[in-house]
């Protein structure tokens, strides 16, 4: 009797074939929440005050701008570069002093002298990506540096 069972058991298999027939589906889900955009950091904003180097006796030569701004900690602190972009390039040192950061820019002699407009660059950059944004400031000299503008 056992041998018969085993035998009807083997036929139902080798009749039924060896898999059954693949099925369609689908799945359909709406997703709700808050819609996502893509990011972006806040370039730097920029104040100027101008600074005599030589001021004694009420003499305006060689004087200097010093560029602040309010360090941005969002989505964390970033980091900040300064240059002169034109005329040439040359980087600038930034200085911390707790949340405001500032670079400070001298005329050349060329500059100081004839007069001359340089541009800044502030760099604002997110650590361990390439994500940045900056922002440009033109510093303007007229001839010996008596008068700054930026």
């Amino acid at each position: 009797m056992r041998r018969a069972a085993a035998v009807g058991v083997m036929a139902a298999v080798v009749l039924a074939g060896t898999s059954p027939a693949a099925g369609t589906w689908s799945d359909v889900s709406t997703v709700t929440g808050t819609p996502v955009s893509s990011g972006s950091l806040q370039a730097p904003v920029l104040t100027c005050q101008s600074v005599d180097v030589l001021g004694a006796l009420g003499l305006r030569l060689l004087t200097k701008v010093v560029l602040t701004w309010t360090a941005s900690t969002s989505p964390t602190l970033l980091d900040y570069t300064a240059q002169v972009v034109s005329p040439g390039t040359r980087n600038l040192a930034v200085t911390s002093n707790g949340s405001t950061r500032s670079t400070e820019i001298t005329p050349d002699i060329l500059t100081g002298l004839l007069g001359g407009t340089v541009t800044v660059r502030v760099q604002a950059r997110l650590a361990n990506s390439n994500w940045a944004a900056s922002t440009d400031r033109n510093v303007t000299y007229d001839v010996l540096g008596l008068r700054v503008s930026c």
